[in-house]
């Protein structure tokens, strides 16, 4: 149920961004272990430890593009005036 204050949508918005950025570092930290088995040679298949890079460094930049997009946003809106 959403409340007239608004406070419910900031609380999904602030729980669905930490979910975000959790994911993402999620993703770093399976990309460190894959790295850590290869560089001891234990890994498996080291494919799986380039792709679990190549996912932690495009989620990374994905989460960098968007703050410099909201970042953006936010200068154009406190430049606006009333």
């Amino acid at each position: 149920m959403a409340r007239s204050d608004g406070s419910s949508a900031s609380d999904s918005f602030a729980d669905a961004l930490s979910r975000a950025l959790g994911q993402v570092n999620s993703l770093h930290v399976e990309a460190d272990r894959q790295a850590e088995l290869l560089a001891i040679g234990r890994a498996e298949n080291p494919n799986d430890a380039v792709l679990a890079l190549e996912k932690a460094d495009l989620a990374l930049q994905l989460t960098i593009n968007i703050t410099e997009k909201a970042i953006g946003a936010y200068r154009q809106l406190s430049q606006m005036q009333v």
